[in-house]
């Protein structure tokens, strides 16, 4: 166009379907200033688009569409007066600038077809075109844009004239806005990454000629297709897809098998198949112009390749996309989902190989091991806080790299393999507390020559203590305390567990251990770091005596009581003999007298030392009600369907029938006995109150009914005696007056609900928990002194609950806590130098408060293994003693980062693998 610069007047030119041979558009087109229409398609032209938005400024129509174009769109100018922009099928790359929004003449907008083998098109986030009235046509389809569809997408456009909008063929993720009802049939989805279009279905298709066609008119559903992606007439029903992984998103348009992901495109997956919008922190994700190893929680290696994937307690929930991870991501090495509401299938990824050597689904939705053995690199298995049933699982016992074991909090049972020890030779951890497991204790428990922590309490094991455990030489603490309470109990006489130079820790109370203590017994271990002997609730008798050795252990350490002991050593405490055990005629509720606040009483009824309770003299509890006449658990059952609207639950399989009630959708009954045993009915769309007649059901021992619009009577609970699992999280609960009154409740969950400006009161007479969950409430308020009144609490979680006020120091009254997490509140003032005294603890978060002042050592926390304390105000230089006596090889990681801490890091942090310290002074 050499020499066209002369006809400056020109208002419109149009040069298709020439052939520029790839040269860049003329700059002699650059000087028409009035120019007003200018449409180049298929004329061969190539490079940047900038000067025609940069010179061009009365332009209103601008068609380049299949050329050579590229880089990024729209850099350093825009058009108020363009109404037509189509530059389909170039090379465009980048993002959707935001200065598109300003082009508020806009009529068509034409981007699609950017994407080829060669370019991934246009990328990152769609932008909300809200503020263009006069739009009646876009297309990006066939593009890379990925992320959700913003909720005020085309909020502007008049319903009436706008003509379309083709988004197909990108990788747009989760649901459909509902603002978007008055257009649906406008909008174009197909082949994107849709996860839900529950938001928009039923307002969309009301009373439209669609609503035959249901939600399938919207999009084909997962599993099923046709060539539209959608359902518009009988003619083209959504198919069902029986090609294994096909059709896996909304608005599928084939049933072929899923490609082959790229790494990026995986961890994509992750987010739009776990509910990525509504995550509690998903900072860079979906973000087009950002890395991926940038992204929270993912972790690369020097050379970029993913290695780790931590997203712990960030609300994920559905499926876990196991296959397309581990198929995608052959470098990965660690991944944890630690609390979140997602399931994980083994046996999905059995034909891949993994290098994974480090896997957290703790409190997940786990149900099962099989196939757990795909991982035979694995050196850490954390998967306590699940619901896993049956015996130990075998898969488990092919993992031969295991060190660390922990799958507590579960519904195991049965007897321990006999071939545990030799198939897991080289665990350091063994945690397998708080299961049903029972029987005898395998003997080859003795080849664990590695294991340093043996942790089996709270089972039902039965029969002696086996003598090859003196082969462990490398132990340093053994918990085999509270067999009886599930019907075991340890019996026959005391270890002597001489040869354990090493033990710090040894708890066997709550057993039927006999005789008395051998001379020799711990006479090898190492007073000055030896933390805690509890021998308790046994049948020891005779004469407490100790070896010498262990005189330099503090008897603020150490626990007889509740044995059947006539007498003690007077070189163990001379006169003053009740600091150890209370003396006969005498007692107190610890058995003995530790501080002047506690001391022993007059109790005639009391024979041995250490006497814990006298009932002749304690006040006499107030009798329970009787239970009511009894009530059918049929009609229990009806009476909740009635009350709660069963005919709108999501399922109500079976519900109302004829049918054996244990085959009720959600029903689970006792092994022996059609008597429910749990009801599991979360996420049903449940409404109105619950009766208070499900607390009658006598052998009720789970109730979920988490995430559904109810509130309960807690009036009955009092019946509840087997009830200890109790699940009323993310409901309309406002008041849990009654509930004090349950006798046996162990767990309760109660986070995400509408309690303000209080935590309920009666929480703090529940006694008997041990896990407590009060999360993303709105509490408004400190947390009680009282809290130390829930002795047997292991488990405290409320984060982001608007928590103000300081942690009080009576949470140093929780000796058995082993889980804190205060993350997200407002927590002010120092922490609390009690929280010194829980030696159990392994996990403490207190994140993202306000609180300050001097941090403390935890050199007495032997146990901790997660510590974060980041994005809060503590101040002054980290103790030369920070963490001292943790086990580096134990410890996962310590997050100070985002405070004002001061002066020089200690030099015993660097045995720690992961320490996070930026952002301070």
């Amino acid at each position: 166009v050499s020499g066209i610069q002369g006809g400056v007047t020109l208002n419109e030119i149009h040069l298709d379907f020439n052939d520029f041979a790839g040269s860049t558009i003329p700059n002699e087109l650059y000087s028409f200033n009035r120019l007003r229409i200018l449409t180049m398609d298929s004329s061969n032209v190539s490079g940047k688009i900038n000067g025609v938005f940069n010179f061009l400024k009365n332009l209103q129509v601008f068609s380049a569409n299949d050329n050579k174009l590229d880089g990024s769109l729209l850099q350093g100018g825009y058009l108020s007066t363009l109404s037509t922009l189509r530059l389909r099928n170039n090379s465009l790359t980048g993002t959707l600038p935001t200065s598109l929004n300003l082009f508020v003449s806009l009529s068509v907008l034409d981007l699609s077809r950017q994407k080829s083998d060669e370019s991934p098109g246009l990328e990152g986030p769609l932008l909300e075109f809200s503020q263009m009235p006069n739009l009646k046509r876009l297309d990006l389809s066939d593009n890379s844009l990925s992320g959700p569809i913003p909720g005020f997408f085309l909020a502007g456009v008049d319903p009436d004239m706008f003509e379309y909008a083709d988004l197909a063929e990108n990788s747009l993720v989760s649901s459909i806005p509902v603002g978007l009802k008055s257009i649906f049939s406008k909008v174009y989805l197909q082949n994107n990454k849709i996860t839900s279009v529950d938001q928009i279905c039923e307002s969309a298709l009301k009373g439209s000629n669609l609503e035959f066609f249901g939600c399938d008119a919207i999009l084909c559903s997962p599993g099923t297709y046709n060539y539209l992606g959608r359902s518009r007439s009988y003619d083209n029903p959504c198919e069902q897809c029986n090609i294994s992984g096909g059709a896996q998103f909304f608005g599928s348009t084939s049933c072929e098998a899923p490609k082959e992901l790229n790494p990026k495109d995986a961890i994509e997956l992750i987010y739009s198949s776990c509910g990525g919008p509504n995550w509690i922190s998903s900072t860079n994700w979906m973000s087009g112009n950002v890395p991926v190893c940038q992204w929270e929680g993912i972790q690369c290696s020097g050379d970029g390749s993913i290695v780790e994937i931590s997203l712990r307690s960030n609300g994920l929930k559905n499926a876990f996309p196991a296959r397309e991870i581990f198929q995608a991501i052959p470098t990965l090495t660690a991944l944890a989902l630690e609390g979140n509401d997602v399931d994980f299938l083994f046996e999905s990824i059995q034909d891949i190989s993994a290098e994974l050597t480090s896997l957290d689904l703790t409190n997940t939705n786990l149900a099962s091991f099989d196939g757990i053995d795909i991982f035979p690199n694995l050196a850490e298995l954390y998967a306590g806080n699940n619901a896993i049933t049956g015996e130990f699982p075998r898969d488990i016992l092919k993992l031969s790299n295991l060190k660390r074991l922990v799958i507590s909090f579960n519904n195991l049972d049965g007897l321990l393999p006999d071939d545990i020890g030799t198939s897991l030779g080289k665990v350091e951890l063994l945690v397998l507390h708080h299961n049903n497991f029972s029987g005898a204790l395998p003997s080859s428990l003795g080849k664990l020559s590695s294991v340093h922590y043996l942790e089996l309490q709270s089972n039902a094991f039965s029969g002696e203590i086996p003598s090859d455990l003196a082969q462990l030489s490398e132990l340093w603490g053994i918990d085999l305390s509270d067999q009886v309470s599930k019907g075991g109990g340890f019996t026959g006489n005391l270890t002597s567990f001489n040869t354990m130079s090493g033990l710090k820790r040894l708890d066997l109370s709550k057993n039927k251990l006999e005789g008395s203590i051998p001379s020799d017994f711990l006479s090898t271990v190492e007073t000055s770091s030896f933390e805690k002997l509890d021998l308790s609730s046994n049948l020891l008798s005779g004469k407490l005596e100790l070896p010498s050795i262990l005189s330099g252990i503090p008897f603020s350490s150490m626990n007889f009581s509740d044995n059947r002991f006539s007498g003690i050593s007077s070189d163990l405490c001379g006169n003053d003999c009740a600091m150890v055990l209370c003396a006969p005629t005498t007692f107190s509720p610890t058995g003995r007298q530790p501080s002047s606040a506690e001391y022993c009483e007059h109790c005639p009824t009391a024979v041995y030392w250490g006497t814990t309770t006298c009932p002749g003299i304690s006040p006499t509890p107030s009798p329970i009600d009787p239970l009511p006449e009894s009530i059918n658990e049929k009609d229990i059952l009806k009476s909740i369907y009635d009350s709660c609207r069963g005919e709108d639950w999501f399922n109500s399989e079976n519900w109302m029938s004829s049918e054996n009630i244990c085959d009720w959708y959600g029903v689970t009954c006792t092994p022996f006995q059609d008597s429910v045993q749990s009801l599991v009915l979360s996420d049903n769309n449940l409404v109105n109150e619950v009766p208070t007649e499900v607390f009658q059901l006598p052998y009720l021992e789970t109730l979920i009914l988490d995430s559904n619009g109810i509130t309960v009577d807690f009036t009955s609970i009092k019946y509840a005696f087997k009830l200890s699992s109790l699940d009323l999280s993310s409901t309309d609960l406002f008041s849990v007056e009654g509930i004090e009154n349950a006798p046996n409740l162990l767990t309760l969950d109660i986070s995400q609900n509408d309690f303000q400006k209080s935590i309920p009161k009666e929480i703090f007479s529940l006694t008997t928990l041990q896990q407590l969950f009060m999360g993303d409430n709105d509490f408004r308020t400190s947390i009680p002194s009282n809290i130390g009144d829930l002795k047997n609490l292991r488990l405290l979680s409320c984060p982001s609950s608007m928590l103000t006020g300081s942690i009080p120091s009576n949470i140093g009254a929780l000796i058995d806590l082993v889980h804190i997490n205060l993350e997200d509140n407002s927590l002010t003032g120092s922490l609390p130098l009690d929280l010194e005294n829980l030696y159990s603890l392994t996990f403490v978060d207190a994140s993202d408060n306000t609180l300050e002042g001097q941090l403390p050592s935890f050199s007495a926390m032997k146990n901790i293994r997660r510590l974060d304390l980041s994005n809060n105000a503590f101040s002054q230089s980290i103790p030369e003693d920070f963490l001292s006596n943790v086990n580096p090889l134990f410890f996962d990681y310590l997050d100070l980062s985002n405070n004002f801490i001061v002066g020089e890091v200690p030099s015993i942090l660097a045995h720690f693998e992961s320490v996070f310290l930026q952002d301070n002074l």
